[in-house]
């Protein structure tokens, strides 16, 4: 599996949402697995977007062959001031209701992002904590849907949790993080931690249903 991040900033939230409709094209590209994303609760100039592919030479013919056409049929490239990719492949997931490993999604699912620049030497320890304190942490929470932890070779770690819904993960936040947070000691493995929060939009959700392949 591979998962695609992408940040974009843009001065027409309404502009850049309505030609990412257009992305709904990716549904038929070999090896796509599912899209989703929206603009960050905080700031509506950031939107973020990220994908699920099978594997990297699925993606690789995706960008070679089908993404130009899309692109510049969405006609999105005057939408935003700034785009940056990034790749990363996957840890693990977190999956505890999904037996089936498929994972439905609609608009309104609240998705928290923590980009994690990680110390030297220190992603097979914080590989640990992952799993035998966030998951379960956050797996007992009301509304918490899945997640994945991606890496970008040992110094980069992306983190993503999806809730059911705004108040959910509210709830997490007021009542669970804290004793995780004190119980995992990020800082121990992580230079620094950057974090979002968005709400998937209808525009941004391509394959509703995504069925993860087992890892």
């Amino acid at each position: 599996m591979l998962i695609k991040w992408i940040h974009c900033i843009t001065q027409d939230p309404i502009s850049f949402a309505k030609a990412q409709a257009k992305w709904k094209s990716l549904q038929g590209c070999n090896g796509f697995l599912g899209q989703f994303g929206g603009f960050s609760v905080e700031n509506q100039e950031d939107a973020y977007i990220i994908g699920i592919w099978k594997d990297s030479s699925s993606y690789e013919r995706f960008m070679n062959v089908e993404h130009d056409r899309i692109f510049e049929g969405s006609k999105q490239a005057h939408t935003y001031s700034h785009l940056k990719t990034l790749l990363f492949e996957p840890g693990f997931q977190f999956n505890p209701r999904n037996a089936n490993s498929s994972l439905k999604l609609h608009s309104g699912n609240v998705v928290r992002m923590a980009m994690c620049n990680l110390a030297a030497q220190r992603r097979e320890h914080f590989d640990h904590v992952q799993k035998s304190i966030w998951v379960p942490g956050m797996s007992s929470a009301s509304g918490f849907l899945d997640g994945w932890f991606g890496y970008l070779g040992d110094e980069l770690a992306l983190v993503l949790s999806i809730w059911e819904n705004e108040k959910d993960h509210e709830i997490y936040r007021n009542e669970l993080f804290s004793p995780l947070f004190k119980e995992a000691r990020p800082n121990e493995d992580c230079s620094s931690i950057k974090g979002a929060i968005f709400k998937i939009s209808e525009e941004f959700l391509v394959e509703s249903t995504i069925c993860i392949p087992q890892t």
